[in-house]
Protein backbone atom coordinates (compact mmCIF):
# COMPACT_ATOMS: atom_id res chain seq x y z
CA UNK A 1 0.00 0.00 0.00
CA UNK A 2 1.27 3.39 -0.47
CA UNK A 3 0.36 6.43 2.03
CA UNK A 4 0.25 10.25 0.95
CA UNK A 5 -0.14 12.20 4.72
CA UNK A 6 -0.16 15.70 3.57
CA UNK A 7 -1.14 18.65 5.81
CA UNK A 8 -4.32 20.50 5.19
CA UNK A 9 -2.22 23.94 4.91
CA UNK A 10 -0.60 22.21 2.07
CA UNK A 11 -3.34 22.21 0.12
CA UNK A 12 -4.35 25.58 -0.30
CA UNK A 13 -2.49 28.70 -1.11
CA UNK A 14 -0.89 31.04 1.63
CA UNK A 15 -3.53 32.26 2.43
CA UNK A 16 -5.81 29.79 4.10
CA UNK A 17 -8.88 30.51 2.27
CA UNK A 18 -6.79 29.74 -1.52
CA UNK A 19 -8.28 27.30 -2.79
CA UNK A 20 -6.39 25.94 -6.14
CA UNK A 21 -8.59 23.45 -7.69
CA UNK A 22 -12.03 22.92 -9.03
CA UNK A 23 -12.56 19.42 -9.46
CA UNK A 24 -11.62 16.08 -7.79
CA UNK A 25 -9.16 15.35 -10.11
CA UNK A 26 -7.41 18.53 -9.64
CA UNK A 27 -7.80 18.49 -5.64
CA UNK A 28 -6.26 14.61 -6.20
CA UNK A 29 -3.50 16.07 -8.94
CA UNK A 30 -2.56 18.82 -5.56
CA UNK A 31 -2.39 16.05 -3.24
CA UNK A 32 0.27 14.31 -5.51
CA UNK A 33 2.00 17.57 -6.30
CA UNK A 34 2.52 18.02 -2.59
CA UNK A 35 4.21 14.41 -2.17
CA UNK A 36 6.71 15.10 -5.25
CA UNK A 37 7.73 18.23 -3.71
CA UNK A 38 7.91 17.63 -0.01
CA UNK A 39 7.58 13.90 0.77
CA UNK A 40 9.85 12.07 -2.20
CA UNK A 41 11.75 14.73 -3.81
CA UNK A 42 14.69 13.01 -4.91
CA UNK A 43 12.42 10.14 -6.88
CA UNK A 44 10.85 9.93 -10.45
CA UNK A 45 7.82 11.84 -9.86
CA UNK A 46 4.62 10.68 -9.21
CA UNK A 47 1.54 11.07 -12.10
CA UNK A 48 -2.15 10.95 -11.35
CA UNK A 49 -2.28 7.76 -13.83
CA UNK A 50 0.21 6.05 -11.70
CA UNK A 51 -1.36 6.97 -8.75
CA UNK A 52 -4.54 5.25 -9.43
CA UNK A 53 -3.58 2.61 -11.50
CA UNK A 54 -0.78 1.39 -9.51
CA UNK A 55 -1.05 -2.15 -8.31
CA UNK A 56 -1.25 -1.52 -4.70
CA UNK A 57 -4.12 -0.05 -2.59
CA UNK A 58 -4.10 3.80 -2.05
CA UNK A 59 -4.38 5.99 1.27
CA UNK A 60 -4.57 9.54 1.34
CA UNK A 61 -4.49 11.49 4.57
CA UNK A 62 -5.15 14.96 5.63
CA UNK A 63 -4.16 16.05 8.88
CA UNK A 64 -5.23 19.37 10.30
CA UNK A 65 -8.47 20.30 8.82
CA UNK A 66 -9.02 22.72 12.14
CA UNK A 67 -5.81 24.49 10.85
CA UNK A 68 -7.36 26.08 7.56
CA UNK A 69 -10.41 28.47 7.16
CA UNK A 70 -13.83 26.66 7.19
CA UNK A 71 -14.25 27.29 3.85
CA UNK A 72 -11.57 25.16 2.95
CA UNK A 73 -11.63 22.63 4.95
CA UNK A 74 -15.68 21.94 3.45
CA UNK A 75 -14.10 21.91 0.14
CA UNK A 76 -11.23 19.62 1.19
CA UNK A 77 -13.87 16.82 2.55
CA UNK A 78 -15.92 17.31 -0.55
CA UNK A 79 -12.82 16.77 -2.43
CA UNK A 80 -12.35 13.65 -0.31
CA UNK A 81 -15.72 12.33 -0.56
CA UNK A 82 -15.16 12.22 -4.52
CA UNK A 83 -12.07 10.73 -4.36
CA UNK A 84 -13.02 7.40 -2.49
CA UNK A 85 -16.39 7.84 -4.92
CA UNK A 86 -14.74 7.98 -8.09
CA UNK A 87 -11.53 5.62 -7.29
CA UNK A 88 -12.64 2.76 -4.66
CA UNK A 89 -8.94 1.91 -4.52
CA UNK A 90 -7.62 5.25 -2.47
CA UNK A 91 -9.00 5.54 0.76
CA UNK A 92 -9.11 8.79 2.64
CA UNK A 93 -9.01 9.85 5.70
CA UNK A 94 -8.86 13.21 7.29
CA UNK A 95 -7.97 14.60 10.98
CA UNK A 96 -8.96 17.88 13.30
CA UNK A 97 -10.32 18.95 16.43
CA UNK A 98 -13.73 18.68 16.84
CA UNK A 99 -14.43 22.24 18.55
CA UNK A 100 -12.62 23.86 15.67
CA UNK A 101 -14.69 22.18 12.98
CA UNK A 102 -18.39 22.43 14.39
CA UNK A 103 -20.57 23.52 11.84
CA UNK A 104 -19.06 21.01 9.08
CA UNK A 105 -21.28 18.04 7.36
CA UNK A 106 -19.61 14.98 8.38
CA UNK A 107 -23.01 12.92 7.01
CA UNK A 108 -20.73 10.95 4.44
CA UNK A 109 -17.72 9.64 7.16
CA UNK A 110 -17.41 7.20 9.79
CA UNK A 111 -16.04 9.38 12.79
CA UNK A 112 -14.09 8.52 14.70
CA UNK A 113 -13.13 9.83 18.30
CA UNK A 114 -10.65 9.96 21.00
CA UNK A 115 -11.38 7.91 23.80
CA UNK A 116 -11.31 9.73 27.11
CA UNK A 117 -8.06 9.05 29.23
CA UNK A 118 -8.74 7.08 32.62
CA UNK A 119 -6.07 8.09 35.53
CA UNK A 120 -3.71 4.84 33.93
CA UNK A 121 -3.54 6.24 30.60
CA UNK A 122 -2.55 9.62 32.14
CA UNK A 123 -0.02 8.31 34.22
CA UNK A 124 1.14 6.57 31.29
CA UNK A 125 1.15 9.79 29.03
CA UNK A 126 3.24 12.08 31.89
CA UNK A 127 5.53 9.06 32.44
CA UNK A 128 6.88 8.92 28.77
CA UNK A 129 6.93 12.89 29.17
CA UNK A 130 9.43 12.87 32.04
CA UNK A 131 11.56 9.54 30.46
CA UNK A 132 12.17 12.31 27.64
CA UNK A 133 13.30 14.85 30.09
CA UNK A 134 15.15 12.13 32.58
CA UNK A 135 17.42 9.21 32.34
CA UNK A 136 16.16 7.42 35.19
CA UNK A 137 13.07 5.26 34.93
CA UNK A 138 12.12 5.32 38.70
CA UNK A 139 12.42 9.39 38.50
CA UNK A 140 10.02 9.48 35.93
CA UNK A 141 7.35 7.21 37.72
CA UNK A 142 7.61 9.37 40.20
CA UNK A 143 7.08 12.51 38.72
CA UNK A 144 4.71 10.88 36.80
CA UNK A 145 2.40 10.19 39.97
CA UNK A 146 3.62 13.48 41.19
CA UNK A 147 1.86 15.30 37.80
CA UNK A 148 -1.38 13.52 38.40
CA UNK A 149 -1.66 14.12 41.70
CA UNK A 150 -1.09 18.04 40.96
CA UNK A 151 -3.48 17.76 38.16
CA UNK A 152 -6.11 16.14 40.49
CA UNK A 153 -6.38 19.00 43.04
CA UNK A 154 -7.05 21.35 40.13
CA UNK A 155 -10.62 19.84 39.44
CA UNK A 156 -11.38 21.96 36.16
CA UNK A 157 -8.22 20.85 34.44
CA UNK A 158 -8.35 17.52 35.79
CA UNK A 159 -11.78 17.49 34.30
CA UNK A 160 -10.58 18.38 31.06
CA UNK A 161 -7.22 16.20 31.03
CA UNK A 162 -9.13 13.70 28.63
CA UNK A 163 -6.63 13.43 25.89
CA UNK A 164 -3.28 12.12 25.10
CA UNK A 165 -2.24 16.23 24.01
CA UNK A 166 -3.94 17.94 26.76
CA UNK A 167 -2.18 15.36 29.44
CA UNK A 168 1.38 16.79 27.32
CA UNK A 169 0.50 20.27 27.54
CA UNK A 170 0.15 19.49 31.30
CA UNK A 171 2.60 18.04 32.43
CA UNK A 172 5.47 19.86 34.30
Amino acid sequence: DLAIVIPARGLVGKELGDIRWQTTTEFLNRVIQFANEQIWPAQQSMTLDMFVKGPQDRLVVVDGLDEVSREAAKRILTALVGISESWPRIRVIATGRPVELQGLDYSQWRICAVASLNDADRIAIFQAEAEARVTDRLSSKAAAKACLESLKTRTTIYAEATTPLFCRLVFD
